[in-house]
């Protein structure tokens, strides 16, 4: 197995490297040369007031949580914490860690799912499940 790393670094090592470009020259073309543009990756300000919104959603629904639930989410989901270490820290077993833990994680995604649909109904015009329109025919 060993040999066959080796063999495959080697041949990474003889390959070879790519052209590289300076971000600070210009692009010469037939005529003159341009400014060398780079496209800006940062979020717009529409990505982030959605992505705000979001977060403020999502951070409702969690607070919205029966206490035992919304704390072993947000220790195993949100802090990250492992199954084991969120038993210790709550003195709890660890059946009942992955018990609440998914149990939380099915209210919040039932939640969510409410949400999002009574939502969608909205900005499609759809009222207790008929479509609402202007002219009173429905």
């Amino acid at each position: 197995m060993r040999i066959a790393v080796n063999e495959a670094l080697m041949k990474l090592r003889r390959k070879k490297p790519e052209r590289t470009v300076s971000l600070d020259e210009d692009i010469k073309t037939e005529d003159d040369s341009l400014p060398r543009e780079i496209a800006d990756w940062s979020p717009n300000p529409e990505q982030q007031y959605n992505q705000a919104e979001l977060r403020e959603i999502l951070s409702k629904t969690i607070q919205g949580l029966p206490p035992g639930f919304r704390t072993v989410f947000v220790l195993r989901d949100v802090e990250g914490l492992s199954t084991e270490e969120t038993a210790a820290a709550l003195d709890l077993s660890v059946p009942a860690v992955k018990s609440r833990l998914l149990r939380a994680r099915l209210q919040l995604r039932e939640r969510l799912g409410r949400y999002f649909q009574r939502r969608g109904n909205e900005d499609s015009g759809i009222v207790d499940g008929k479509r609402a329109s202007g002219d009173g025919n429905q």
